[in-house]
C-alpha cells in the first residue's frame, strides 16, 4: 500500500497544474499533461534502470510470474477504460471542429477505476500474505 501513497504524493504537483490549466478553459492541455507525465514516469522509471542494468551486463530478473501476468491484464484493462472514457466519446468531434469534454461523470468513473484497482491490489496482497 505504500506504493499507492507514494504514487498519489508524487502526482500532487501534476494534479495542481492540470487543475489550474483546466480552469483556464484548456482541458485538452490538462489531459495531455496528465497522460504525458505518466508516460514519462513509466518510461524513465522502468526503462532507464533496465537499460543501465542491461548495458552493464547484468541480468534483469523479474520475480513473481503470476503478479506480472496480473499486472499486464490490469494494464490492458486500464487502457480499455481510458479508451472508453476519453477517446470514444471524442471520436465524433474529430471530423468537426467540436471540442472534446471531460465532465464530472468521466472523472468520477476514472477515480472509481483507480479506487477499484487499489482495492484489488489490497485484496491480492492480503490473500498472498495468508498463503
Amino acid at each position: 500500500m505504500g506504493v499507492y501513497v507514494i504514487a498519489v504524493g508524487a502526482q500532487v504537483p501534476d494534479t495542481l497544474q492540470a487543475v489550474a490549466v483546466a480552469r483556464r478553459g484548456l482541458g485538452s492541455m490538462a489531459v495531455a499533461s496528465a497522460v504525458g507525465s505518466q508516460v514519462i514516469n513509466v518510461l524513465v522509471g522502468l526503462g532507464l534502470p533496465w537499460l543501465l542494468s542491461s548495458s552493464a551486463g547484468r541480468e534483469v530478473a523479474i520475480k513473481g510470474r503470476s503478479e506480472l501476468i496480473d499486472a499486464i491484464w490490469l494494464m490492458y484493462a486500464a487502457v480499455l477504460a481510458y479508451l472508453a472514457v476519453l477517446i470514444a466519446p471524442t471520436a465524433p468531434s474529430w471530423c468537426s471542429r467540436g471540442h472534446a469534454r471531460l465532465g464530472r461523470a468521466q472523472g468520477k468513473l476514472l477515480i472509481g477505476c483507480y479506487a477499484g484497482l487499489v482495492a484489488l491490489h489490497a485484496v491480492r496482497a492480503q490473500m498472498s500474505a495468508d498463503w
